[in-house]
């Protein structure tokens, strides 16, 4: 069995964000598990591999009224094989990270799909026997391949959704720069529909649902509530049609690259590990709160709040973006804190994201400059640090496909707050190693953090036991890739 994820970043050849990690971490854990595992991503010149080599194969395919090249580069990751599929014109010169949405995006992810599709039917005609897609971005490849090797070997397709928020809308007129069908045609085939919402759209996302054999998402409980309204968007009758071949697999944690006890970005290391025979659980969770509260105080220092480390530190990592982060809850219970004497508190925030919510959060920490910071920067040392001073970390996610703060923020022994939705409802327990609130609602979110605040004033026991118990668990991918492998198994075997 073999199988190739098809994806537009791997880390660490290039991170635009979570996907990336992800397609760095999970090919090198199915490999261990003995999966004949391989990639392919965009060869942006981002990537830090060198065009000298001769090129695993070179072919052209006909896009926008044109015959574009394509050659194929070959490297590998951590032993894992990864191609790279290259075009001056599409690919290569393509500035994902200057430009807005709109077409030229569209059209970026369409070419590179249909380079996939030419390489898997042409140059490795048989070779796969799965295909796993990542996103919209490949939503795609499905169809392309069966309208453009109808009497190939077909293989299997997985398709993961990492966020149901994305969808990847394209003029229709995409179909006709593709050459493939004209869109009359393409509208009465079955394997290949498209969605006719607004301005008659065609939605890629909804491509990869249709056209794939199964389906994934990022955690059990974001598979279920992707099939509600609340959560759908707009997709709920594809996705309870497919609910049999829909799978939720809990996303994985580099817990390599997320060590506090080798991290060189904070202040002072710590881990549970016993250093000396002598070593007792007291002494080994006594080490951890020192070096917490080291790091507690270095941040404090260094963020130009007051030095102590006897206030409770309140942390927020993540995106600027209302509409999924919770930030309108956020705000508001800060705010509301900060006007009750009752509660000693100070709250550190790192993130970019829409600039109104940056200005607000901004001006939230100049007129508390002792108790609050903002610091509006994309920063991983600075994030980094926050986690490792934090005592309670706070993501009250409208919703949540997996998250990545509440396991980093555990595995670095800050409580995290959350709101009971998709993976953050699966890794947190309530009281156990987190604290959990049921409703997206303020006042719910507001006395969880007083729950918290009052667990770290008079309840130190419990809140230690809380602290041990998130670092003790494992988040690794090495589960996650025995789920996989376990759904690529069943796939293969139902081809």
């Amino acid at each position: 069995m073999r199988v190739i994820l098809a994806a537009t970043e791997m880390a660490p050849l290039l991170k635009l964000g979570g996907l990336g990690d992800v397609i760095g971490s999970l090919p090198k854990e199915l490999k261990k598990l003995g999966v004949d595992v391989s990639v392919i991503i965009p060869f942006y010149h981002e990537v830090e591999v060198s065009k000298s080599q001769k090129p695993l194969c070179s072919y052209s395919i006909a896009f926008a009224g044109q015959d574009e090249s394509v050659s194929i580069y070959k490297t590998s990751v951590d032993d894992v094989p990864v191609y790279l599929v290259d075009n001056q014109k599409y690919i290569d010169l393509y500035e994902k990270v200057a430009i807005a949405f709109d077409q030229r995006e569209v059209d970026h992810y369409a070419f590179f799909s249909k380079s996939v599709v030419e390489f898997l039917g042409r140059e490795y005609d048989g070779i796969f026997d799965i295909v796993h897609l990542h996103d919209w971005h490949v939503g795609l490849v499905p169809h392309l391949f069966r309208v453009l090797f109808p009497n190939r070997i077909k293989p299997s397709f997985l398709f993961t959704i990492h966020n149901l928020g994305y969808h990847g809308y394209s003029e229709t007129e995409l179909i006709k720069r593709l050459a493939i069908k004209n869109i009359t045609e393409i509208s009465d085939d079955p394997f290949f529909d498209f969605d006719a919402r607004q301005d008659d759209q065609l939605d890629l996302l909804l491509q990869g649902l249709i056209g794939s054999d199964y389906i994934s998402t990022v955690s059990p409980t974001y598979a279920k509530e992707i099939q509600t309204k609340e959560y759908c968007d707009g997709l709920c009758d594809i996705l309870q049609i497919r609910s049999n071949k829909l799978y939720g697999i809990i996303n994985g944690l580099d817990t390599e690259l997320w060590n506090p006890k080798s991290d060189r970005d904070i202040y002072a290391t710590y881990a549970l590990e016993p250093i000396s025979e002598k070593d007792t659980p007291s002494l080994i969770s006594k080490r951890i709160m020192d070096a917490k509260d080291l790091n507690k105080a270095s941040l404090q220092h260094d963020l130009h709040l007051t030095v102590d480390k006897r206030v409770p530190l309140l942390g927020f990592v993540g995106r600027l973006e209302p509409g999924q982060k919770g930030l309108d809850l956020l705000y508001d219970a800060i705010t509301s804190l900060l006007s009750d004497a009752s509660f000693r508190f100070q709250f550190a925030l790192i993130g970019v994201g829409l600039p109104e919510w940056e200005e607000r959060f901004r001006a939230l920490a100049e007129s508390n400059p002792k108790r609050v910071s903002a610091s509006i920067v994309f920063d991983e040392q600075i994030a980094r640090r926050i986690y490792a001073a934090s005592d309670l970390m706070l993501i009250p996610s409208r919703y949540e496909p997996c998250g990545l703060v509440q396991l980093i923020a555990m595995r670095y022994g800050a409580v995290p707050i959350v709101r009971a939705t998709g993976g953050l409802k699966d890794t947190v327990e309530d009281g156990v190693d987190g604290l959990v609130f049921e409703n997206y609602d303020s006042y719910e979110f507001v006395n969880k953090i007083k729950s918290g605040l009052n667990s770290y004033n008079y309840d130190d026991q419990h809140f230690k036991e809380m602290i041990i118990r998130g670092m003790s668990k494992d988040f690794s991918w090495n589960q996650p890739a025995k789920e996989y492998m376990n759904l690529y198994q069943k796939i293969f075997t139902n081809r």
